[in-house]
């Protein structure tokens, strides 16, 4: 998610999700900043420009098979006020 045209940032974002009920988490981190992976190669940030930009940006939205058009809507219309709220234009 990118939040150059927001007023908010993505935890700021998750933040206000929150108080709609959704629950919004960054569910994939940096890698290489993983314990299991610093144990076995010492890479920096500086190496992983992209990874660490997503890790600043990145929103997953709940997603799973039990999921009902109402949670959907929910969801979007939720997503949509939020980004009206805080749009910089």
């Amino acid at each position: 998610m990118k939040t150059d045209g927001l007023t908010i940032t993505r935890d700021e974002f998750i933040d206000k999700l929150a108080g709609f009920g959704i629950s919004a988490r960054l569910y994939y981190p940096c890698l290489h900043r993983q314990k299991v992976f610093t144990k076995i190669c010492k890479q920096t940030d500086a190496e992983f420009p992209n990874s660490v930009e997503f890790s600043k940006t990145a929103l997953s939205l709940p997603i799973f098979p039990e999921i009902t058009d109402e949670e959907i809507n929910h969801v979007t219309a939720s997503v949509r006020q939020t980004v009206l709220e805080h749009s910089k234009n």
